[in-house]
């Protein structure tokens, strides 16, 4: 979505950034972040409010269209496990807000990885075209596409996009505005539902890559052979699921969610 923001307001954010210490380190690799993490208040302060409503408004509208009905069957069996058969529309705010700087002396690049949040808003706070290197890259379709984009521009996703951004290796530093919308599982203490395999066939059907443990990692036919008859999957509709070994192991470490048999 072009000009999401404008030039002042994507200014704002990256003389916001440049002025914070860097002192956090990255979930996703360890390194630093540099990145300065903002709350709703300060976040509507440099951009305003109308802004900030501006870019819900375009997270509600892609989250609306991202969502992807069940087939009747599925729904059936959703229905009847107590599941949701489709997230709620997304009405709140951001979850977490961030300003991220890049540049070849201090974070040059970002691995490829997955959000955990429903939805993540993206904004260029510069222009791709004066960088060298920091692209922004996505696997779509089983293919690396690259996201060349202007300064202001808003990439919206899902949490399921595998991305990351190329190493910057030229002078200028490159700037993004990260929205994350509805956190989900297992950052979000949702209620988890044991379903049959049979269940869980109709929910992910195997002709479209099935499922597999979000814990451990075992594959479908990897917990079938371990004897697995059935899985635990996430009430409000994250796609989260745990085998048996994996949901009990999390209970007795105490790990906050609600579970129901």
């Amino acid at each position: 979505v072009p000009a999401s923001l404008d030039l002042a307001q994507c200014a704002a954010l990256r003389n916001a950034v440049d002025a914070a210490s860097m002192e956090t380190l990255d979930s996703v690799d360890g390194l630093l972040e540099y990145q300065l993490t903002l709350t709703s208040a300060d976040f509507e302060e440099l951009v305003g409010a109308d802004a900030f409503a501006r870019l819900n408004f375009l997270a509600a509208e892609a989250h609306a269209e991202l969502q992807s009905p069940l087939r009747p069957a599925a729904a059936a069996a959703a229905s009847a496990a107590g599941i949701a058969a489709s997230p709620h529309p997304l009405t709140e705010e951001p979850h977490e807000i961030f300003v991220r700087r890049y540049s070849a002396a201090t974070r040059p690049w970002v691995g490829f990885h997955f959000d955990r949040s429903s939805l993540t808003m993206n904004v260029a706070l510069s222009d791709d075209q004066g960088l060298e290197g920091g692209a922004l890259l996505a696997i779509v379709g089983g293919e690396v596409v690259r996201c060349d984009r202007a300064e202001g521009t808003a990439t919206l996703h899902a949490s399921t996009l595998l991305h990351a951004v190329t190493r910057v290796q030229g002078p200028a530093a490159r700037y993004s505005l990260i929205l994350f919308y509805r956190q989900i599982c297992p950052a979000a203490a949702h209620r988890l539902v044991e379903c049959s395999v049979a269940t869980m066939d109709l929910l992910y059907p195997p002709e479209e890559g099935s499922y597999s443990c979000d814990a451990c990692g075992d594959s479908r036919r990897e917990l079938e052979e371990q004897g697995c008859r059935s899985m635990w999957h996430c009430a409000a509709g994250c796609e989260y699921d745990l085998c048996g070994v994996c949901h009990d192991v999390g209970l007795a470490d105490g790990v906050e969610y609600v579970s129901v048999r």
